[in-house]
């Protein structure tokens, strides 16, 4: 075995070189453990971000046709007094408000579809209504 003194002995520039190699891999390794684990999280982060997106985006595309559906069944003014009903969020009203309105002047009339015009195997009449002026 040698002593110590022998290994003190060596090329002072190759103790430089030897000790920059050992503060390179060091310092590598432990960027190495620190990148990693936040890359990771950092796209945890993002696909959690855009997962919130996505559903956000869902969301409104299932307003949107609610809010259509809801405007080919009533007319438009019931269907926005409906919906400024039901965003008031009044817990204790909700469904118990009827939207009937009364109407004067108003006739029935029924007509039938031109040929050409109907799309199923049977002529089915139509009920048109319109207010009369007087």
């Amino acid at each position: 075995m040698k002593p110590l003194t022998s290994f003190c002995r060596l090329d002072p520039e190759l103790l430089k070189l030897s000790a920059n190699v050992l503060i390179f891999l060091c310092t590598n390794i432990i960027g190495v453990c620190t990148h990693y684990p936040a890359e990771v999280s950092q796209r945890q982060a993002f696909q959690e971000t855009r997962g919130y997106i996505q559903a956000r985006l869902h969301l409104q595309r299932e307003n949107q046709q609610q809010e259509r559906l809801l405007l080919s069944v009533l007319p438009r003014h019931v269907a926005m007094e409906m919906k400024a009903d039901i965003n008031a969020k009044k817990e204790d009203m909700m469904f118990h408000k009827i939207y009937i309105q009364k109407h004067d002047n108003v006739r029935l009339e029924r007509t039938k579809k031109p040929p050409e015009a109907s799309s199923s195997l049977t002529s089915t009449p139509e009920f048109v209504g319109s207010e009369d002026a007087h």
